[in-house]
């Protein structure tokens, strides 16, 4: 079965020193995986590099299958900072209809099956009640989801989050979770995270990112490795798949 993603020792530096040496790993289809790490480690230039904006230094990446500027249209992304003015006055429906750019045509009005899909995806995100209300009046936690829905409208196999639960409450991280659980019967997720917390409720395998990559079922992580990881004392409280404390 081919991976939905596939590193074979890729290096990347912005300069003379490398931001990511020898990373090794595959993520296969249907995966949910977590990408950890400090600030600074990597995890970004990672999913930039799965996005094909940026370009190893040596190395291969792979996705599905193919070169990742092949796969874009394949491939759902949500920044980190969310790329919408929240001042700009643009309605929810307009955010989500950006997603649609680049997989129709180029030029000309959005079309009725534009606005079917962009509908779509508001509903599988809980927001279509909302879809005429101003960006910038929503919530954080709802801004977070209806820029997933703007991932959603092109129909990816593949879902790239960068930090997701940035900002959010607890409140508003537990719905997106159940959302990502949902979303993750029918596509593979990747998501940075630097909530150690969140791997435990969410994932079966995290990629730790430091300069090198290494990959371990979250069972396995022990306060020896995140200490290694985060140079620093990390307490981690392991959740059941159901959410209990263990």
């Amino acid at each position: 079965m081919t991976p939905a993603v596939a590193c074979s020792d890729v290096w990347f530096g912005y300069g003379a020193a490398p931001v990511l040496r020898e990373a090794r790993f595959t993520i296969a289809p249907g995966e949910m995986i977590s990408v950890v790490g400090p600030n600074g480690g990597g995890k970004t230039t990672l999913l930039k590099l799965i996005l094909g904006l940026l370009h190893p230094d040596r190395g291969q990446v792979r996705v599905l299958g193919a070169l990742p500027e092949q796969a874009r249209r394949r491939v759902g992304y949500t920044p980190q900072h969310t790329a919408v003015d929240a001042q700009f006055p643009a309605s929810v429906t307009d955010v989500v209809l950006m997603g649609r750019l680049g997989h129709t045509r180029r030029i000309g009005p959005f079309t009725r099956m534009d606005r079917t899909a962009a509908l779509e995806a508001l509903e599988e995100v809980d927001l279509a009640d909302l879809r005429r209300r101003p960006f910038a009046a929503l919530s954080g936690g709802q801004q977070q989801r209806a820029i997933i829905a703007r991932a959603l409208v092109g129909s990816p196999e593949l879902l790239l989050l960068d930090e997701p639960t940035a900002g959010l409450d607890v409140a508003a991280e537990q719905r997106l979770y159940d959302l990502l659980r949902r979303l993750n019967e029918r596509m593979t997720i990747v998501m940075t995270s630097h909530d150690i917390g969140i791997v435990s409720q969410l994932v079966g395998r995290v990629i730790c990112v430091k300069g090198t990559t290494e990959i371990h079922p979250t069972e396995e992580l022990t306060g020896e490795m995140l200490r290694d990881l985060y140079a620093t004392d990390v307490r981690m409280v392991r959740h059941d798949r159901d959410g209990r404390d263990a």
